[in-house]
């Protein structure tokens, strides 16, 4: 049985996720939110991050980092990742879905499995984090 305890902060960070997906955010259109795509590299960010959480809260469980469950976390990951663009683009009428945010929001997932799994530092740095 999953104990919800050990997976704290992926969960918050799920949330935190789902609202941003769900809800309508007025930006002020100042130069600075001017840039290019920035809305990839969020979406980009946000898995990443989240991706990391899960991958280091999985290390200090009681369940094995096999290929299987890591390739199962990009791919849940992933599938979230679609789920929230289909729901955002339900949910709320001034928001629309993208597949090129969903392409960014498993890229992101990847991208933090395979630093997580080859950079010592990263996991000494998330561990520090996340106490």
């Amino acid at each position: 049985m999953i104990k919800i305890k050990t997976f704290l902060y992926s969960f918050l960070w799920a949330i935190v996720i789902l609202l941003l997906s769900t809800l309508s955010i007025d930006t002020p259109q100042a130069d600075v939110f001017k840039i290019p795509h920035l809305d990839k590299l969020v979406h980009f960010s946000l898995y990443f991050i989240w991706t990391s959480i899960l991958m280091h809260e999985l290390s200090q469980s009681s369940y094995k980092q096999t290929k299987t469950i890591v390739i199962g976390v990009i791919i849940g990951v992933s599938l979230y990742g679609v789920f929230m663009e289909l729901l955002q683009w339900i949910a709320n009428p001034n928001r629309t879905a993208d597949v090129w945010d969903a392409l960014f929001n498993a890229l992101g997932s990847l991208v933090s499995v395979l630093i997580y799994s080859k950079v010592k530092f990263f996991r000494q740095i998330l561990s520090f984090l996340l106490i």
